[in-house]
């Protein structure tokens, strides 16, 4: 991570690898640095990362030809902050061939975070304002550092201890539902086409590495208004080793 710049890996039916495909598709030329996600729509591939081109990469969001993954264009997606402050963006999703969306948080400690709307035209991108109720403290009211997920005209994503609920055509928060102190960890759509996702368990103390956990984790059911139809707590939880962090190489263990 940032020594390298990043590449896309394809699998054939067959299961068989092939790496490099976008440098070999464009002469040589690498995506960028820290490729970070992915969103495939309108006849495109839509790739996102954080550092861009610092390692002479093509860019921070790079827009291909999803049959011949050929370039179409690359721009440097500059976001900042509502306070004016640098960002890494992380995760994307593409709502039309005119629309996308990025959750990004703050560089250096992530201490904020949030969802900007972008405009896609030919062959550019405007940054738009970040989007009104999605941005606050990283941990407890942000936007959360996990893939958000587009359905029937809405994009669904976490934000701190809620799920919110985003009408692309205003801009607009249309619904937020929210578990105190049960920071939402994933959101994704499930097989009867509503959409789940999963909370951490409540704790007491400072952070949850430090304190007592009170609650187990749990995973939430809702329909497309909102409406929440099913609740289910993961008895016994779900334990992992306690992270340690080590700002010298900025990775836990």
């Amino acid at each position: 991570m940032t020594s390298a710049n990043g590449m896309l890996v394809w699998y054939d039916k067959s299961g068989k690898e092939y790496e490099e495909v976008f440098e070999q598709a464009n002469g040589g030329k690498e995506i960028g640095n820290v490729v970070q996600d992915m969103f495939m729509a309108n006849d495109r591939i839509y790739l996102l990362t954080q550092n861009g081109g610092s390692m002479n990469g093509a860019g921070r969001f790079v827009v291909c030809d999803a049959r011949t993954m050929r370039m179409e264009y690359a721009d440097p997606l500059v976001i900042k902050t509502p306070e004016g402050k640098d960002t890494w963006p992380q995760h994307l999703v593409v709502v039309s061939p005119t629309k996308a969306y990025v959750q990004y948080s703050e560089s250096g400690m992530e201490t904020t975070s949030g969802i900007c709307a972008l405009t896609l035209g030919d062959g550019s991108v405007e940054v738009g304002a970040t989007v009104e109720g999605t941005f606050g403290a990283f941990s407890t009211e942000g936007a959360v550092k996990t893939r958000m997920v587009l359905s029937r005209g809405k994009l669904f994503a976490g934000c701190g201890h809620s799920l919110v609920i985003v009408d692309p055509a205003t801009d607009a928060v249309e619904k937020r539902i929210t578990y105190e102190g049960r920071q939402v960890k994933g959101v994704v759509k499930g097989a009867d086409g509503n959409i789940y996702f999963a909370l951490a368990g409540t704790y007491s103390g400072t952070s949850p590495n430090m304190g007592t956990l009170t609650s187990d984790p749990m995973i939430v059911g809702i329909d497309h208004s909102g409406t929440v139809v099913s609740e289910k707590e993961l008895s016994g939880g779900v334990r992992f080793p306690i992270a340690t962090w080590s700002p010298a190489i900025g990775m836990c263990a």
